[in-house]
């Protein structure tokens, strides 16, 4: 093996980096264009180290921190202006720095304040009670026995004249 030579590494991050690794910073003097990660080669950088550390910044710090190392790239922009400007674009595409499994909570104004919440508590109480009755009412009209109707075998029925009445009427 050669001394000094770098070995490969295996990158550290996910996917979800490639967009930022894989932009590009701009031109060199040469004319070619470089990447993200072919500027942080270029300066003896892992760039996949970096982006994870830049990942973890603000954007406002990483974009500074970002603009530092675009001005130090050999052969990259030199003013100190573009360097800001390309570095502002270019965090945009670090993915987001917030991993948690709950949404972020709204902005201040579209929290909802005490009388909203306590308004709604009450609608969900009264929903809850109105399907408990519906519930209830259901129930017990099935484990009532049905009401005695007068069907048609009660009505077809005909008086059968008792043997007393049939000897008073012979006489």
């Amino acid at each position: 093996m050669v001394e000094g030579a770098s070995t490969a590494r295996v990158p550290s991050i996910g996917p979800e980096y490639n967009a930022f690794l894989y932009a590009a910073v701009g031109a060199d003097a040469n004319g070619t264009v470089l990447s993200v990660l072919s500027a942080m080669a270029r300066m003896n950088l892992d760039p996949w180290q970096e982006s994870k550390d830049l990942g973890e910044l603000s954007a406002k710090a990483a974009a500074r921190r970002l603009a530092s190392l675009i001005a130090a790239v050999p052969g990259g922009p030199s003013d100190p202006d573009e360097s800001s400007v390309i570095a502002a674009r270019l965090v945009k595409l670090l993915p987001s720095q917030t991993r948690s499994i709950l949404p972020p909570l709204p902005p201040h104004e579209e929290l909802l304040d005490l009388k909203t919440l306590a308004k709604s508590r009450m609608a969900l109480y009264v929903l809850v009670a109105l399907i408990a009755l519906v519930l209830a009412t259901t129930w017990f009209r099935t484990r009532q026995p049905p009401a005695a109707a007068p069907d048609a075998t009660h009505v077809s029925q005909t008086v059968q004249p008792t043997s007393a009445s049939a000897n008073n009427s012979g006489t």
